[in-house]
């Protein structure tokens, strides 16, 4: 069986060097953020640990404010006050670890009031900088969990594109090999396996655990990374707005709804992979592990769990072609069907928990086949339907070995004559 080309028609993307340029940005602003707001508040508060707990006065003590051109207000801690230590005198005005001003006057308000001018209290002090001292050394405010939200999204968004920009670029610079090299391909056409390998031989178990896992755990990052970007933004960018009776907020506010909507659907999705995770699990075995072309290969399955909520099970061998083009600056790339054997499909009973079948890949198909920008790849798909309930979809990579030529035993040598004396 000959495989064609695959239709033009997958993702291009433009020079991987605009890629990584327009990740970085995005990347060292994350990187400002999360230091300025995370990093360096928590590591001047782990370092203030072993500063000494000095008597001190409070010599001045007000909220600031500040307003942006918009007319957004933000407050800050203006508290100073005078220490001795080691018997000379200091004065200092940091209160606490965090930096600059935020939103939310009453945080900062009641910081104020808990030190009135010329009350007595607690500061710590750096014996080895001792013009160096903090009131309070713990507290590193909800900036904290701010600067990790949006930090960490940026730097995740910037460093994803620098990576993503990186690896094309390193494809790019390959040899192309041309795209219809491995649509080519024919059984006979591949190299024939002089000796079995032996770990090919062995049987191969395939379980269904990781990959539902894998499918949970990727829906829930992103449930969490999405929505924490939509609900920070909404509650402290926009919210606040809404709320003074700004009648100009509800344009951001219709906005991010959007966003927020489609973050509800993404966390509606991760209780239907979660309910696939108690589907019944299917465990295949493969003998040999590395199926032949042209040889018959046992596949062997069984179900365990609620097998009695199944109504149909399908088993699937299935071959795609995968191949990568480049033209001028957009690469493209295209995944294909182009064969797809029937092992085996079970209605409810004996045989859909558990059977067995000896199927041949026909030598007219190709072997598993990799390279740079082409790729043959086999899998086995398991589908269970399941009413009212996420349905069984299960599917496992394995290498299919070309076709063995058998070798033509070796002629014997006849005899030579007996060369008889003079």
């Amino acid at each position: 069986m000959s495989l064609s080309q695959p239709e033009r028609s997958g993702s291009k993307a433009g020079h991987p060097g605009c890629l990584m340029l327009f990740g970085l940005p995005f990347f060292l602003a994350g990187a400002f953020v999360f230091y300025m707001t995370v990093l360096a508040p928590w590591l001047s508060s782990q370092a203030a640990a072993s500063w000494v707990a000095t008597p001190c006065r409070i010599i001045h003590s007000e909220v600031t404010e500040s307003r942006d051109s918009d007319g957004d207000r933000t407050y800050g801690v203006d508290i100073r006050f005078r220490y001795r230590f080691a018997e000379k005198a200091y004065e200092s005005d940091r209160y606490w670890f965090i930096m600059g001003k935020s939103s939310g006057r009453e945080e900062k308000a009641a910081a104020v009031k808990r030190h009135p001018v010329g009350s007595e209290t607690t500061c710590f002090v750096d014996p080895k900088h001792p013009g160096e001292a903090v009131i309070d050394r713990e507290h590193l405010g909800w900036e904290l969990w701010l600067g990790i939200v949006l930090g960490g999204v940026f730097m995740l968004v910037g460093g994803g594109l620098m990576v993503g920009g990186g690896i094309a670029w390193r494809r790019r610079s390959r040899p192309r090999i041309d795209a219809g090299f491995a649509s080519d391909l024919r059984a006979s056409e591949q190299p024939a396996a002089a000796l079995p390998d032996r770990e090919a031989e062995e049987p191969k178990i395939l379980t269904s655990g990781g990959g539902r896992w894998g499918k949970l755990l990727g829906i829930l990052f992103f449930a969490v990374f999405w929505n924490g970007i939509t609900w920070t933004i909404l509650l402290l960018a926009i919210w606040p707005d809404v709320q003074k009776g700004d009648g100009f907020a509800w344009i951001p506010l219709l906005f991010i709804s959007l966003f927020v909507l489609i973050g509800a659907a993404v966390a509606l999705a991760v209780p239907y992979y979660l309910m696939a995770l108690l589907n019944p699990r299917v465990q295949v075995r493969v003998m040999p592990g590395s199926p032949v072309i042209g040889r018959p290969t046992r596949i062997a399955w069984s179900l365990t769990g609620r097998t009695d909520r199944v109504d149909l099970l399908t088993i699937q061998l299935v071959l795609r072609e995968k191949a990568t083009y480049t033209r001028g600056t957009n690469t493209t790339t295209d995944t294909k069907e182009v064969f797809r054997l029937d092992i085996a499909r079970c209605e409810p009973g004996p045989e859909l928990v558990e059977g067995d079948r000896d199927v041949t890949v026909p030598l007219t198909v190709p072997p598993s086949f990799k390279a740079d920008r082409n790729e043959l790849e086999w899998q086995i798909e398991v589908k269970g339907s399941i009413a009212w309930w996420p349905d069984i979809a299960d599917a496992w990579t394995v290498t299919v070995r070309p076709a063995t030529l058998e070798r033509p035993a070796t002629p014997e040598r006849p005899a030579m004559p007996e060369r008889s004396g003079p």
